[in-house]
């Protein structure tokens, strides 16, 4: 496994965990937002996976970039609803920042090879 992609996947099992500590104290009412953030973080490892596996992963590195915009979307609305900080809003978006600066120079790399 290349060894950017392999820091893409630490990146995001990190960015889970902190997603599993945050969620932690959403009400009962956000059910639904909860499991959409929570289930959108493993549907990104999941097509990591796949797309470490696929030849020309260009089309999951797509799908990636489009499901981590979702995952900000999800936290910038948790901070709307007063369910995280500021802080917390901030730490998850400098993350998923972090993530989708590594997919997109997979993807160059890939396109120039």
């Amino acid at each position: 496994m290349n060894n950017d992609r392999f820091k893409v996947i630490n990146n995001i099992k990190l960015f889970i965990k902190y997603v599993d500590n945050i969620i932690v104290n959403y009400p009962r009412c956000s059910f639904n937002l909860k499991n959409r953030l929570e289930n959108t973080c493993y549907d990104v490892l999941e097509l990591l996976f796949l797309a470490n596996i696929i030849k020309d992963g260009q089309l999951y590195q797509r799908q990636i970039i489009s499901k981590i915009n979702m995952l900000d979307f999800y936290l910038e609305l948790s901070y709307d609803k007063k369910y995280i900080s500021l802080k917390a809003l901030n730490k998850g978006i400098r993350q998923l920042d972090t993530i989708s600066k590594m997919i997109l120079g997979w993807a160059k790399n890939n396109n120039e090879c």
